[in-house]
């Protein structure tokens, strides 16, 4: 076990190294470029590559990105260098403060004809408040990006977004809605042929089932989600 433990810890320490090693030839690239193009793209990958390493780096590096980035004229740019500052605070448990830098994001992508990411946007400040508990709230926007992803024909983005409402119907206990949504998105994860989500959404469903006692139902779906997993693992190996 003592063995086992001290090669996990080697590993941990020769991966950390590694990223440091890449965070100081990106700072050689940032000091030496000239054009600011490619240094808000250098900066993405400090914060990037930093995010293992230290949070609030990752955090710097990415208001750094963000200033600069509010020198040029690229609107979908700008959107998305916000959607990342908004994901690193949801992940630091900042729920407000991600839904700011999502509506920030959503205000740039609006002046753009980009609207599978206007619709994205819409989605992420849906994720900030179902991380937040405001479950009603959350499902406003979810709504409002899931008619602009079915407009498009966004499959990967209806997937995803009925998933999420499906989940909110579950926490709000409207168990028929909820499998309503999971079933949609089920159907989408099919037409993208993504067995990592269809393996999700037969679990999701299966456990929903199992949720309001219809026992049958639920194995019959959490097996196939098992037989799926199984499967992928055994590709993996």
């Amino acid at each position: 076990m003592k063995i086992k433990f001290t090669f996990f810890i080697l590993l941990i320490t020769i991966s950390l190294q590694a990223q440091q090693t890449k965070i100081d030839s990106l700072l050689i690239d940032f000091s030496q470029s000239k054009n600011k193009q490619e240094k808000i793209e250098i900066l993405g990958q400090l914060s990037d590559a930093a995010r293992d390493i230290s949070i609030d780096s990752a955090m710097f590096y990415k208001r750094k990105q963000i200033k600069l980035a509010e020198k040029i004229k690229d609107n979908e740019k700008k959107a998305n260098i916000f959607i990342d500052a908004g994901k690193l605070y949801l992940y630091l448990g900042k729920n407000d403060s991600a839904k700011i830098e999502f509506e920030n994001a959503y205000n740039y992508a609006q002046n753009t004809d980009n609207q599978e990411l206007i619709a994205y946007c819409i989605h992420n400040i849906g994720n900030a408040l179902i991380y937040a508990g405001k479950y009603i709230d959350a499902q406003s926007y979810y709504l409002q990006a899931l008619k602009i992803r079915q407009k498009i024909n966004d499959t990967a983005g209806i997937a995803a977004t009925t998933n999420n409402i499906g989940m909110i119907m579950w926490r709000i206990e409207n168990y028929s809605e909820a499998l309503r949504y999971y079933k949609i998105s089920l159907e989408n994860e099919q037409k993208l042929n993504n067995e990592t989500g269809i393996a999700a959404s037969y679990n999701n469903i299966g456990v929903l089932y199992w949720q309001i006692d219809s026992l049958d139902s639920a194995i019959f779906y959490i097996q196939k989600s098992i037989d799926i997993q199984k499967n992928l693992i055994s590709c993996e190996n």
